[in-house]
């Protein structure tokens, strides 16, 4: 390593296959005055001879105190950090003095190959022109209380979509959608200039999705920095935890994605949080019959309701560029007090939603049509379900889903009935410890339509509390 004057290092090194799932760090130093830091890091091969995937390797920053951002699977690893201006992926701020560390984030290298790198880093002091204007939030009209349909998952050119925040957004309005929300990985620095494209139609949230070497999860409400660092003294449980008791929402992204070597990390190999703390998972990412394989999401979903754990099943289109016209993602439809990002969280976390790539779909009681009984919890007796849906797929078929007894299977379907719309008066007869009864829509091949959270019944509780 070399340090000049101007130049905080120059760095070169190997990345062998065995060092696949790890974090490279070189700590730097910034003097007092520094003006910008300018990050240059390359690796070759990116993509091995013979093999079908490139390696994929990362960039994450962090000064003295916070994290700075990451550019995640992005091929841009140039950078550079002002006061009031930064490379996409990176937060502007202030330039501390001390102690700097970036992290080669080393996701996938694939064997028996090795890559090859180069790393500079240079500091400046000198004066700087005007800084740009910060982002303004933009006021969206919080309405009142009513059915908002919405995005929880979404990437942009901050992380590895080729579109802008801009774009990102006004295809949010294309879809006619109440809100969006963006979820970069590992980063938030596309949050404030989102917030700022919001107006009284659109509601924009902001998160992040953490992008970890065993499984991604989503933090929605987080507009700062969360050290995605998975490791024995800082494990993904108290990461979840943390963000919970701050007050945010926690989601299992697409557990049951294609992992290695695809997709890298993208499904989730947590033990401990299987769901452990977590109480949100999103059981429906992308196109339905995409490659996140909803179905085995949606089971494992079931599963852990079976066995008394009360969660909260959500949707996440995850995208990176406008769907083709086949594909069929699915949206939350929320039913909260206000357009607002802490009404939708607050709505979200008790279950007050369903899932669905357009048609509409009501569960209510009888005796009160007005108040859904998605997310509820409900005394330990016989009653009577008011399902109700249209806008369905001609050949759809409702059908009621519940636990059942038989050790080969977590989840029983019962047809309610047949039709592209229609509403029935489902009786139901709970068990007397716990129980719970999701409504599912589904077309003729058996491809999900719409899902409304489960309705719990008392003692249906989470069993790990």
């Amino acid at each position: 390593m070399e340090q000049d004057a101007g130049i905080a290092m120059r760095q070169s090194g190997r990345i062998t296959p065995d060092q696949m799932q790890s974090h490279i760090e070189h700590q730097f130093e910034v003097p007092p005055g520094t003006t910008v830091i300018e990050i240059d890091f390359d690796y070759a091969p990116v993509t091995p001879v013979g093999s079908s995937f490139s390696n994929e390797v990362s960039l994450s920053l962090y000064d003295p105190f916070t994290g700075r951002g990451a550019r995640h699977n992005n091929p841009d690893h140039h950078i550079v950090l002002k006061d009031m201006g930064a490379s996409k992926g990176y937060v502007p701020g202030p330039l501390h003095p001390g102690t700097w560390t970036v992290s080669i984030d080393v996701h996938r290298i694939m064997p028996p190959s090795s890559v090859d790198y180069r790393l500079s880093i240079r500091t400046d002091s000198a004066p700087q022109t005007a800084p740009a204007l910060p982002f303004v939030p933009a006021a969206c009209n919080p309405r009142g209380p009513g059915w908002y349909r919405g995005d929880l998952h979404g990437h942009s050119l901050h992380s590895d979509a080729p579109w802008d925040v801009l774009d990102f957004v006004d295809y949010a309005r294309q879809q006619n959608l109440d809100f969006v929300t963006l979820t970069d990985h590992n980063t938030p620095s596309g949050i404030a200039e989102c917030q700022s494209l919001a107006d009284d139609d659109l509601l924009v949230m902001g998160g992040t999705e953490l992008t970890t070497f065993w499984g991604h999860c989503l933090t929605i409400g987080e507009h700062d920095f969360v050290d995605w660092r998975v490791s024995k003294d800082r494990t993904i449980g108290s990461i979840a935890a943390e963000e919970i008791d701050k007050g945010k929402l926690f989601i299992i992204a697409h557990p049951t994605h294609v992992g290695f070597p695809y997709c890298s990390g993208c499904d989730w190999k947590y033990p401990e949080v299987m769901p452990g703390v977590a109480k949100v998972v999103e059981v429906w990412n992308g196109d339905w019959s995409g490659i996140a394989h909803n179905d085995a999401a949606l089971s494992l979903y079931y599963g852990w309701l079976s066995l008394g754990h009360r969660l909260v099943a959500t949707a996440g289109s995850d995208i990176h560029a406008p769907f083709e016209k086949d594909q069929r993602p699915g949206y939350n439809v929320v039913q909260a007090e206000a357009l607002s990002q802490d009404a939708i969280c607050a709505a979200i976390q008790a279950g007050r939603l369903y899932l669905s790539s357009g048609p509409k779909l009501g569960v209510t009681h009888p005796d009160s049509e007005n108040t859904t009984l998605m997310g509820q919890e409900l005394a330990i007796k016989p009653t009577r379900l008011l399902v109700e849906w249209h806008d369905c797929p001609e050949d759809a078929i409702v059908l009621l889903k519940r636990p059942t007894d038989d050790p080969g299977s977590a989840v029983r379907s019962d047809v309610i009935a047949h039709g592209a719309r229609g509403r029935a008066l489902v009786p139901f007869k709970p068990k007397p410890d716990y129980d719970w009864a999701a409504i599912e829509v589904r077309d003729g091949s058996g491809a999900l339509h719409c899902l409304a959270n489960p309705v719990f019944f008392q003692g249906n509780v989470d069993r790990t509390r």
